[in-house]
């Protein structure tokens, strides 16, 4: 049995824009960037960046004897950067590192893999589109928290016999 974790990177994506696209409303176009070959949307939408997974902590072990399997869990930080674009690109990247830093995140994100630990503060930058024309930018980047769990193979002895052995007799001193 190969090794497994419970949470995968479109597991954190997926929580991370069910929240934006509840922020920001369920049309709005809200994508995971670095994707070869896709021309970037028009109109206001947001890219996100996965930046980091770092883990916060040693693993905590639990162990599972009826199935065979050990259960690594560790807190960990992912964090992505947001870009956001269109004629309301700053109020919406107001909007979103606002409510991300406040209980309102957090009970949105509470039956998903995340939980937020903050926003940094929205600052703009200049985009030139393919038309050679400027495009409204903000950027800002979100840190949150997930506990994934590691399962992995485990052998365990649910029974052990014991006995004497004669040490003398069954392994005489000097005997090659």
């Amino acid at each position: 049995m190969p090794s497994t974790v419970n949470v995968t990177e479109s597991d954190l994506f997926a929580g991370l824009r069910a929240f934006l696209l509840n922020v920001l409303g369920s049309n709005f176009q809200v994508y995971k960037t670095q994707g070869n070959r896709v021309a970037d949307a028009i109109g206001s939408f947001v890219m996100m960046t996965p930046l980091f997974i770092e883990g916060l902590s040693t693993s905590v072990v639990t162990y599972d004897p009826g199935a065979d399997e050990r259960h690594d869990t560790r807190t960990t930080q992912f964090r992505v950067q947001l870009d956001v674009y269109g004629p309301d690109a700053s109020a919406n990247s107001n909007i979103i590192a606002t409510l991300f830093r406040s209980e309102y995140a957090t009970e949105q994100m509470a039956s998903g893999p995340l939980q937020p630990f903050y926003a940094t503060d929205p600052k703009q930058n200049v985009m030139t589109n393919s038309e050679q024309q400027y495009e409204d930018r903000w950027t800002f980047e979100l840190y949150m928290q997930f506990n994934p769990t590691v399962t992995s193979p485990q052998q365990f002895a649910d029974e052990l016999h014991i006995g004497l052995a004669e040490v003398d007799t069954k392994f005489p001193p000097g005997a090659p």
